[in-house]
């Protein structure tokens, strides 16, 4: 939740408060334990009357199962560790067939479904052969990218689920994915 938390503290309480209470928040992640530590944390700040209009999804976000809300704008920092095997609730796109990364799978899923988005990831998909439907996709909806040799220490707090080096902090390459959604 250190990424939304952070974006709502950035607008301002009066704008989070208005976008909390429109019913415009929609959180999605696998853990549910980690979901309500993030909705209650969203409540002790912006107010407990915020809880009820908070939209909370549990579950496989790459699943068909779950789908994202229309015009919606996505801020995300998915996590980063390869897919063994397919899910039969996956639309299986060359993006993940070639890939094999979650964080792909969910660029893709983003990019595709969004009006707009912020995505945190590693750089590793700007040069590698095995992402390049994924880079395709990108540049066909306006994206760009602002990488980093070291992980913005505010991204993160502790370190990184799937990161695996000698180092004790997160120092992975990230790129920070804009895509804006727009013709031309």
């Amino acid at each position: 939740g250190n990424l939304i938390l952070s974006y709502l503290e950035y607008i301002g309480k009066d704008r989070a408060r208005r976008l909390i209470l429109s019913d415009s928040l929609y959180l999605y992640d696998i853990d549910d334990i980690a979901m309500n530590i993030c909705k209650r944390s969203i409540a002790l700040i912006y107010g407990e009357d915020c809880l009820s209009h908070i939209n909370c999804t549990t579950g496989d976000f790459i699943s068909k199962k779950i789908v994202l809300p229309e015009d919606c704008k996505v801020i995300a920092n998915p996590p980063y560790f390869k897919i063994d095997n397919f899910d039969k609730n996956w639309n299986l796109t060359d993006v993940i067939k070639e890939s094999r990364e979650y964080y792909s799978a969910f660029m893709e899923k983003i990019i595709t479904n969004s009006k707009a988005s912020v995505i945190i990831t590693p750089f590793s998909f700007i040069g590698s052969d095995k992402f390049y439907s994924l880079r395709l996709l990108l540049n066909n909806y306006n994206g760009f990218i602002f990488s980093f040799d070291n992980v913005p220490a505010s991204i993160f707090n502790g370190r990184k689920h799937g990161i695996f080096n000698s180092n004790c902090s997160n120092s992975v390459r990230a790129a920070i994915t804009v895509v804006e959604n727009r013709p031309n």
